[in-house]
């Protein structure tokens, strides 16, 4: 499960292109033992980035062993200019961010924005969501702006008329992996 609730960030990140499982195997030294690793997965970044993930619980992450092996994997992937992201729970289920990010995710990912109306909320940045719908806007676009990664907010706050409204910047799909 926390595997799966991984996906919602790597979908909810606006400059994620691809990701999927399990994307290749490799063979690695610890210990002087040669080793095979596959990553959970692959992620794709539209600035060329490419991440290969692992998923554990922290307590297992915390074990002397968990940690030598993640070392030595790290540096394995880093020495071929890619990274190797280690993602817990305390990274993918911060509990009012996974949910605002499901909700925005299922209400609003059929849906199309429009640039257009980027440029028509671009003034209201530092506004907030209540001083933004005091001025006319539509709460529902608003939450569409936010679903499609146009605007951005604290997601790890419950988004209510104190909430801070802000054009998305590229540190935020990051930021949803820290």
């Amino acid at each position: 499960m926390l595997e799966f609730d991984a996906l919602f960030l790597f979908e909810f990140a606006r400059g994620v292109r691809t990701f999927e499982e399990q994307p290749v195997s490799i063979e690695y030294s610890l210990n002087g033992r040669s080793r095979r690793y596959t990553p959970d997965f692959g992620v794709d970044w539209a600035d060329g980035r490419r991440w290969f993930v692992e998923v554990k619980p922290s307590e297992k992450l915390a074990e002397t062993q968990t940690a030598e092996k993640f070392k030595a994997l790290k540096l394995w992937f880093g020495t071929r200019g890619h990274s190797l992201v280690v993602l817990s729970e305390l990274q993918i289920r911060r509990p009012i961010r996974l949910r605002q990010i499901r909700e925005l995710l299922r209400d609003f990912a059929a849906e199309k924005s429009h640039k257009a109306d980027l440029r028509l909320y671009s003034t209201t940045a530092g506004m907030t969501f209540g001083e933004m719908l005091a001025a006319g806007a539509d709460e529902k676009l608003i939450r569409g702006l936010l679903a499609h990664r146009l605007l951005a907010c604290d997601l790890d706050s419950i988004i209510n008329h104190e909430t801070v409204i802000r054009p998305f910047e590229e540190a935020d799909d990051d930021a949803l992996f820290l």
